[in-house]
């Protein structure tokens, strides 16, 4: 990942970040290069790094940009231990480090299921700073899908935030009208995969499982996990459950 080097200062030229996992042996510190020309690089060492009292992690690094005179790391983790945290965020005075984790936004954003977000990574509009994170779901076939785009907000304190980027919209089709206020909720055959539900006012129900309840009410969204596990707690008692008609 490319960006030019601090303008005002008399140094021309481009500092680059490898967007991949570094080695453990190198302190979870991303690669770096250098050049006059975008053309002619130099290897440099890796990143200074300062983890403080949060534990070193292994995170993919998606790049580095300058925002109001801080640089922002971020890197991303898709593994089942990310606990549901996936885009992570390290920020520094200076382009080469010490970067550190920004504790007020260091995991700034992730999912509530073992549909896990990796490869967080800025990308550049023709315009306009965004931030790409992309989506892995659990399945037997991988199939990996691109979540809507954020645009990057700074706020007062400096913490990196994600925003909604107009550009999303572009992505929207038309509403959908449900015929009856019931959903399926398709478990595929396998206990760890569920379909992500969210309906106002209506009724969840388990396919083949006479097991009905309320979805909380006025577009409450709530993390669908928070439903499953009471109602398969519920369902392990039943070792012939009859099939709902």
């Amino acid at each position: 990942y490319i960006i030019p080097k601090e303008q005002g200062t008399g140094a021309g030229g481009y500092w680059g970040y490898a967007v991949a996992t570094p080695k453990p042996d190198l302190s979870r510190a991303p690669g770096m290069l250098q050049s006059p020309n975008g053309t002619d690089w130099e290897i440099l060492p890796p990143a200074k790094m300062k983890w403080g009292d949060t534990p070193e992690r292994d995170l993919e690094y998606g790049g580095c940009e300058r925002i109001r005179g801080k640089y922002y790391l971020i890197g991303g983790a898709g593994e089942y231990v990310s606990k549901g945290y996936s885009m992570y965020t390290l920020v520094s005075d200076g382009p080469r480090g010490p970067f550190g984790p920004d504790i007020e936004t260091y995991r700034l954003c992730g999912t509530t299921s073992k549909t896990v977000t990796w490869l967080a990574a800025w990308a550049k509009a023709k315009d306009e700073l965004l931030v790409s994170n992309y989506a892995s779901f659990s399945s037997d076939i991988g199939r990996p899908s691109m979540l809507p785009l954020r645009k990057p907000v700074v706020d007062k304190d400096g913490h990196l935030r994600l925003g909604w980027w107009k550009g999303n919209e572009a992505l929207k089709g038309k509403p959908l009208t449900l015929e009856k206020n019931t959903v399926e909720l398709n478990t595929r055959g396998k206990k760890s995969h569920y379909q992500i539900v969210y309906l106002s006012e209506a009724l969840l129900v388990i396919h083949h499982e006479c097991v009905v309840l309320p979805v909380v009410p006025n577009h409450r969204r709530i993390p669908h996990r928070a439903l499953i596990r009471p109602i398969y707690h519920r369902l392990r008692r039943y070792k012939h459950p009859q099939k709902c008609t």
